[in-house]
């Protein structure tokens, strides 16, 4: 069953006692073009908030821009990797449901038959683990428990193919970015220390895994144009979470996914590109 895979797909079939009707939809490329799309509406604002500052106050512009930027930065970041997530779930979906999608056409080419049912049995592959609450146990699906990156290991060794080198740059970009993901979507606020000339008070370098000092230290990405020269403004939130570290996030992600489609031997879906530059249009 051939689909499109930017609108999704509709099933029908009539049967003897009437008709039913459904429907798979990817929403990996929803998420490429959100995590482009708010990275590019980060960029303007921070061009404007140059623009606008020989004419006004600094904490004026700070009112007007702070909110609306700080939303497209973290939205973006988090689609760059909901985008990882939901491409490994569709991989196992459309394999298991014999679907023809991308991948999944390519993976059933090089592999034959046999790859639909390994990734089959694995997608419904259900776990049982201790319910905290309750003395009894509950029952998980294992890829959906799954961490991300754990997700295209697996799907790499049911293919027969060594796991992704976790040294090469594009991995540790995203495992980067995938803990500034969690950082945000499951904030909780502590006390960050600035700057300390006090010998006992040191300067917060870690924030839960995440090394900040050696995030800033490395430059990975520029800084929020907003703060770049506010010496009084933290590196978290302030400095780390500007268009360079979105427009980062999302290209790390697209990097990731080719390096799997290369370690699993298969091309990596051209629209990629299309859907990014319409993203940065919109």
């Amino acid at each position: 069953m051939n689909i499109n895979e930017e609108t999704g797909i509709s099933i029908g079939a009539n049967l003897s006692l009437g008709s039913s009707s459904s429907r798979w939809d990817p929403f990996s490329l929803n998420h490429l073009f959100s995590a482009f799309h708010f990275s590019h509406l980060s960029e303007v604002i921070e061009e404007n908030f140059i623009r606008d500052l020989d004419q006004n106050n600094r904490n004026d512009l700070h009112e007007k821009y702070h909110y609306a930027h700080r939303s497209y930065v973290i939205s973006s970041i988090v689609s760059s990797v909901a985008f990882l997530e939901s491409t490994a779930n569709e991989i196992f979906a459309g394999v298991a449901d014999k679907l023809e999608t991308v991948y999944a056409n390519q993976l059933k080419a090089k592999y034959g038959d046999s790859i639909t049912s390994l990734i089959s049995t694995i997608w419904s592959l259900t776990i049982n683990r201790p319910n905290a609450s309750t003395p009894s146990t509950e029952t998980r699906n294992f890829i959906e428990r799954s961490e991300i990156l754990n997700k295209y290991d697996i799907l790499l060794s049911l293919c027969g193919c060594n796991a992704l080198n976790s040294g090469e740059k594009y991995y540790q970009n995203v495992r980067t970015a995938i803990k500034i993901r969690n950082i945000l979507v499951h904030y909780k606020p502590q006390i960050l220390v600035i700057n300390s000339d006090i010998d006992s008070i040191s300067k917060t370098e870690k924030l839960w895994d995440l090394n900040l000092k050696q995030l800033e230290k490395e430059k990975q990405f520029a800084s929020n144009r907003i703060y770049e020269n506010d010496n009084s403004a933290a590196y978290f939130p302030n400095k780390m979470l500007g268009h360079g570290c979105a427009e980062w996030a999302a290209e790390s992600a697209v990097e990731f996914i080719k390096g799997f489609c290369n370690g699993i031997g298969i091309q990596s879906w051209q629209s990629y590109q299309s859907v990014i530059d319409r993203a940065k249009e919109a």
